[in-house]
C-alpha cells in the first residue's frame, strides 16, 4: 500500500515526556500533513491505545508503537543507552501486556534512583506525588522536571529545561542512572512478541561499534531524524541498505524541546522505503 500523505513514526504523548495528550497530538500532525504515525511513549503503549479513539475522524492511520530505554553494555566500564522503537506487536496480548508491566516497574525503580540523586543535589522531589500523577505509566523525566517548575527550581523555558536535562538528567548528568532492562535481553523478548524492533536516533549513540552490533540484531533504523545530519542520514541509509534493514523515519516530537512541529523530512527514496516499513508492520 502507497503512503498516504506525511509519516512520522516518533511521536510523546503526555502518557509519557510529551505535553500533548493522544487528541491535541494527532491534531497537530494532522494540520502539518501527517497522514500515517506511531505513537512511541517511552516503556508504555498507554499512548497508542488512547491515540486509536481519535485517529478514524482525522483520517490519520496509525501504527502501533513504543519506545524502549535500554543498557548496552560495551565494555566491562562502558554502558551505552539505547533507545528501541517496537511496532506493529498485538497491543492487546496478555504476554504484550506483561512485557509492558515489567518495563513499568524497572522504569519505576530507576526514575526512584534518579530523584535520591537529584535530592543528594539539592533537588528535593517527591517521588509518590509523580506516581500518583502518572500512574498507571511508568515515571519518566517530565514529572520531575514539572516538580521543579512548580517549585520554582527551574524556568518553564525550552533552553532552560535542555540545559537542566544535559547537566543533570541525561547520560553523564550528575543526577543520572542507566535503564534497567539490558537490550539483548529486551530484544530475545520482542522476537518472542512478534513486531518490527528498530534502533532509535543512532546518531544519539557515541560508539559506532555499539550502532554495528545492535543493527545485527534488529529489523529496522530511524534513518530519517531531526538531528541527524545530512551526512549522517546518508550513512545510516548505507547501513539500512547494505544489511537489508528497515528504514524509519520521526520526528521525536515532545512539544517541550522544540518550537513548534515539524515532520520528518523524507527523501523520495526515502518514501518508497518506508513503504516496506508499512507492509512489515501490515497498516
Amino acid at each position: 500500500m502507497a503512503i498516504i500523505g506525511g509519516i512520522d513514526l516518533h511521536l510523546h504523548t503526555t502518557r509519557s515526556d510529551g505535553r500533548y495528550g493522544a487528541a491535541a497530538l494527532i491534531e497537530i500532525v494532522r494540520n502539518a500533513g501527517v497522514g500515517t504515525m506511531a505513537v512511541t511513549d517511552h516503556d508504555t503503549l498507554l499512548g497508542y491505545r488512547d491515540a486509536r479513539e481519535y485517529v478514524a475522524e482525522a483520517g490519520i492511520r496509525l501504527c502501533p508503537g513504543i519506545e524502549i530505554s535500554t543498557s548496552f553494555k560495551a565494555s566491562n566500564k562502558f554502558v551505552e543507552e539505547v533507545h528501541i522503537l517496537w511496532y506493529g506487536m498485538d497491543a492487546d496480548s496478555l504476554d504484550v501486556i506483561r512485557f509492558e508491566s515489567d518495563l513499568r516497574r524497572t522504569q519505576n525503580n530507576r526514575a526512584a534512583v534518579i530523584v535520591s540523586k537529584l535530592s543528594d543535589i539539592g533537588y528535593e522531589l517527591d517521588f509518590d506525588e509523580m506516581l500518583i500523577a502518572v500512574d498507571p505509566a511508568p515515571v519518566c523525566l517530565v514529572p520531575m522536571i514539572l516538580q521543579l517548575i512548580g517549585r520554582g527550581r527551574l524556568p518553564f523555558r525550552a533552553n532552560a529545561i535542555n540545559e537542566f536535562v544535559v547537566e543533570y538528567l541525561g547520560p553523564g548528568g550528575k543526577a543520572y542512572e542507566p535503564p534497567a532492562p539490558e537490550l539483548p535481553n529486551v530484544l530475545n523478548e520482542l522476537k518472542e512478541l512478534g513486531g518490527v524492533s528498530v534502533l532509535a536516533h543512532p546518531g544519539k549513540i557515541r560508539d559506532a561499534r555499539v550502532i554495528e552490533s545492535v543493527l545485527n540484531h534488529v529489523n529496522g533504523i530511524e534513518v530519517f531524524y531531526p538531528a541527524h545530519s545530512s551526512e549522517e542520514t546518508e550513512n545510516f541509509k548505507a547501513l539500512a541498505d547494505e544489511r537489508g534493514l528497515l528504514v524509519t523515519a520521526g520526528s521525536d516530537f515532545h512539544g517541550y524541546y522544540e518550537s513548534e512541529y515539524l515532520p520528518p523530512v523524507i527523501s523520495e527514496v526515502g518514501l518508497k522505503e518506508l513503504e516496506r516499513f508499512i507492509e512489515a508492520v501490515r497498516l
